[in-house]
């Protein structure tokens, strides 16, 4: 279930791994350690205190960095598996706080600060790549590292003289051009973006014709339709509804989601509206055409003391019909699932943020390795309910496979209903019985098991193989 490790060589630039052959073996065994405990606690990898020393030694060698670490690891299994398809690539941020360590960190001074302006800790970007048909997971095309210093002015960007790739909006721009290059094999490539990403630098930034945009707005932009200057959403008004459709909105108990507010929200059917529109993006004699669309939801299927579900998105991508504007609402609302790739990795998954380490820069070195640790749980959280058969080799060795059809057999019931639904050695397959692992009984009256249900049950299944492989031996 490890990625394949290539030989290093003195020159890192010439080939992923590093200067030094045995700092790639032991980057190997740390990152397999990390897989097979799900957790980005070192003392928890591993029983050896040798092992464990050279894991710390590991992060605080100043001949690794976190480049190094990044080039090593985007050599996916899954890059090969996206050639020629239509690729869906997720975009987001993530901080995370290091006020649990900042007493004991002997770099303090070099850290930066959250949002918030006090919370010691740095941030992370990233862009995750699926399929835009059956949401298979492929890789994680970008990832970016970062402090940001502490503001001395409330509104300080009022002044700012920084050029624009200086800014940390920048980093949608790098991230969209690393991706490009990662993701040249594909057949087309959807950048899906939050309101974060609402800067007129990337609407007009010059993409080739297998890279589309598709942006949720935050700002009432100036447009150009059919030569008339107005505001999107005066544009937005003077629309007809092209029709509606249905929704189901799960019942939603908690109150904060990773610092998101989302107030209580109750189980019901969604009758959603629609509108869509094209408009000219002009500006320094740089011209493009993009796509609105609105989807809102009609008073009349919105609870009381509720806020209605809204949507509106702007695409590169050509807009005509309902069945065309329902495919991006369903390309947007992918984006979620790199929302819990960072659940992931904090501390309901793997726990990034409890590391006790004494320096800043090992934990970054810890939070690239953990990024795509999470990312192997999400591969089969993307996995759970894919109609397309995904081979487990993807993802599982020869003997994991084997030790899993075993568990299967264990884990399915005598009933139809609690027998594994999938096709046998598919992706599909593998995650039922891990999810079974984790907790989850295996009933379609449940909800789908999520990737903290996963994550545990990965955990188990490592356990369970490293004795299997004990006792098959003897």
């Amino acid at each position: 279930m490890y990625p394949k490790f290539l030989p290093s060589h003195r020159n890192p630039s010439a080939s992923p791994g590093f200067y030094d052959l045995r700092l790639t073996h032991r980057f190997s065994t740390f990152y397999s350690a990390m897989v097979q405990t799900q957790s980005c606690i070192i003392r928890q990898l591993s029983s050896l205190r040798c092992e464990i020393l050279s894991f710390y030694r590991f992060l605080q060698n100043e001949h690794t960095s976190v480049e190094e670490i990044l080039t090593f690891l985007s050599q996916s299994p899954g890059l090969e598996a996206s050639q020629d398809k239509h690729v869906l690539v997720l975009g987001d941020s993530t901080e995370i706080s290091l006020k649990k360590q900042k007493d004991s960190l002997e770099d303090i001074a070099q850290v930066g600060f959250l949002s918030d302006n006090k919370t010691p800790g740095f941030f992370a970007h990233v862009n995750m790549a699926i399929d835009a048909e059956d949401g298979q997971g492929y890789c994680l095309s970008d990832v970016q590292l970062w402090n940001r210093l502490k503001r001395h002015q409330k509104h300080q960007q009022e002044n700012d003289t920084r050029s624009a790739s200086e800014k940390e909006s920048d980093k949608w721009i790098q991230g969209l051009e690393r991706s490009v290059a990662l993701l040249k094999n594909t057949r087309h490539r959807t950048f899906v973006f939050d309101q974060e990403a609402d800067i007129e630098r990337l609407f007009l930034y010059p993409r080739d014709t297998q890279t589309d945009l598709l942006v949720r707005t935050h700002y009432n932009r100036s447009i150009l339709v059919e030569g008339e200057a107005m505001f999107l959403e005066d544009y937005l008004e003077r629309l007809d509804s092209i029709g509606s459709y249905q929704i189901n909105i799960r019942e939603v108990k908690r109150k904060n989601v990773s610092r998101r507010k989302l107030s209580p929200r109750k189980a019901r059917k969604a009758e959603m509206r629609i509108k869509i529109g094209a408009f000219e993006w002009k500006k320094k004699g740089i011209s493009q055409t993009y796509w609105v669309v609105e989807a809102a939801e009609i008073p009349e299927s919105v609870p009381e003391n509720e806020d209605r579900i809204y949507w509106r998105l702007l695409t590169s991508h050509r807009v005509d019909s309902l069945e065309e504007a329902q495919k991006i609402i369903h390309w947007y609302k992918q984006r979620w699932m790199i929302e819990q790739l960072f659940r992931i990795l904090k501390k309901q998954g793997i726990n990034l943020e409890g590391s006790e380490l004494k320096y800043a820069s090992s934990i970054q070195k810890l939070c690239a390795m953990g990024l795509f640790a999470a990312f192997d749980v999400m591969r089969l959280v993307l996995a759970r309910d894919n109609p397309i058969a995904q081979p487990c080799k993807d993802v599982f060795t020869p003997e994991q496979r084997e030790c899993l059809g075993i568990l299967s057999q264990k884990l399915e019931g005598k009933t139809q209903k609690q027998k594994n639904p999938f096709p046998p050695k598919t992706l599909s397959w593998a995650t039922w019985i891990i999810a079974r692992l984790g907790g989850w009984k295996g009933y379609k009256s449940q909800r789908p098991p999520g990737p903290i249900t996963i994550k545990n049950g990965l955990t188990k299944f490592h356990t369970f193989f490293e004795a299997w492989i004990i006792f098959s031996s003897e």
